[in-house]
């Protein structure tokens, strides 16, 4: 007979280091199981430097590349979020996994002409306000 015990514990919310380990006690006595080391990592990455379009860039042809570089090295990926006009809406089919510095708006999007924002959220960042896209016309 097995019984399974839950135990949570708080850590403080500062980077550290942690070990961890189980110690079982049955009839012939007690058994330790190896050590388990885990490490805990609160600091947001730095914000990304946004490339292109700069803020309130007319684009006038498909493709529209959307570019960006990360200023830390251990993000593994984030989400990119396209948003209509009115800031709060969101383009059908977004938000999108991102894990490259940069992601390509096709015509297959089937954007109307108009004033987009694009907002890049790091996986362990705060979402960062991007620039303005304005697209003047469709292909």
């Amino acid at each position: 007979m097995f019984i399974l015990l839950q135990v949570e514990r708080t850590l403080p919310r500062e980077d550290g280091t942690y070990e961890w380990r189980v110690r079982a006690l049955n009839s012939t006595g007690a058994v330790t199981s190896s050590i388990s080391v885990f490490s805990t990592d609160f600091e947001a990455p730095d914000a990304p430097a946004l490339l292109f379009p700069r803020a309130d860039k007319t684009i006038f042809t498909w493709p529209v590349d959307l570019k960006w570089r990360r200023n830390a090295e251990d993000v593994a990926g984030g989400s990119l979020f396209l948003h209509l006009a009115d800031q709060a809406s969101l383009v059908s089919s977004f938000p999108k996994n991102i894990s490259s510095a940069s992601f390509t708006l096709t015509s297959g999007l089937s954007l109307e002409p108009g004033e987009y924002y694009w907002v890049l959220s790091l996986m362990t960042g705060p979402a960062i306000r991007a620039n303005c896209l304005t697209c003047a016309s469709s292909l």
